[in-house]
């Protein structure tokens, strides 16, 4: 398993450097200063790398935002930019082998046509991912019982993958919270992925106060998720002290 989970961080690393490569040659086409270019995939590298495992030392809450949208940006155009790389790189194989000369195939082959188009592909499904990831969906259920249990409904909020920090911001818990108990719910579940690494200290506690003024029949219960498990300390403390059940 160790051997494979190299293998497979090898090829990974080696799709991105190619990706950034292939991005380079666009980037010359344009006769750009070269050095330009590396300084500012550096940032972005570094931007991502903060992000990803340091972001909670950023005390501004604002500024953490910032980071974090871009930082969600320049990764989707990294990941989806390697896989269309890729492909088209295969296709450009293929094509110069079984001699193609269609303008889809030059079309495709083109530096400045072909790998403009993926970058910026890659770069609308980076804003509209960000969009979606910030926008909080209600979706209701009905699900069926049998004619006995029928006579005692029972109403259940469910919340997961909130990511408060990430997804959820400060300003959107309390509406979080009334769109929940506008619903009138009998039971309340907070089905993991609450926090992840970048919720902050002061973030957990507005959670804590903004969970408290949950409204049920039966109570709030809560279960970690993954990204609660990969942080170094006991997140159930916080929901404890909101009166939840965990």
């Amino acid at each position: 398993m160790i051997i494979v989970g190299i293998l497979f961080s090898v090829i990974i690393f080696a799709g991105i450097i190619y990706t950034l490569i292939k991005y380079f040659q666009f980037w010359k086409r344009f006769r750009l200063p070269k050095a330009l270019y590396w300084i500012v995939q550096t940032l972005f590298m570094g931007m991502l790398i903060l992000c990803i495992s340091r972001i909670t030392v950023i005390e501004s809450e604002i500024a953490k935002s910032i980071l974090l949208r871009i930082s969600a940006i320049y990764f989707v155009v990294l990941v989806y930019s390697t896989v269309l790389i890729l492909i088209r790189q295969l296709i450009c194989i293929l094509g110069q082998r079984m001699a193609m000369k269609n303008r889809v195939y030059k079309f495709i082959r083109s530096t400045k046509r072909g790998v403009g188009s993926i970058l910026i592909f890659t770069f609308v499904l980076g804003i509209v991912s960000l969009f979606n990831m910030q926008y909080m969906t209600y979706t209701e259920y009905d699900l069926g019982a049998s004619e006995k249990e029928q006579d005692v409904p029972l109403k259940i909020a469910a919340i997961a993958d909130a990511h408060i920090g990430t997804a959820v911001l400060r300003s959107d818990l309390q509406e979080l919270v009334t769109k929940i108990n506008e619903t009138k719910p009998d039971v309340i579940f907070l089905v993991g992925d609450m926090f992840d690494h970048s919720t902050s200290d002061s973030l957990k506690m507005a959670a804590v106060k903004a969970f408290s003024e949950f409204e049920s029949t039966y109570g709030v219960y809560y279960v970690e998720g993954n990204h609660e498990n990969y942080l170094k300390e006991d997140t159930t403390k916080y929901f404890r002290e909101a009166g939840i059940q965990v």
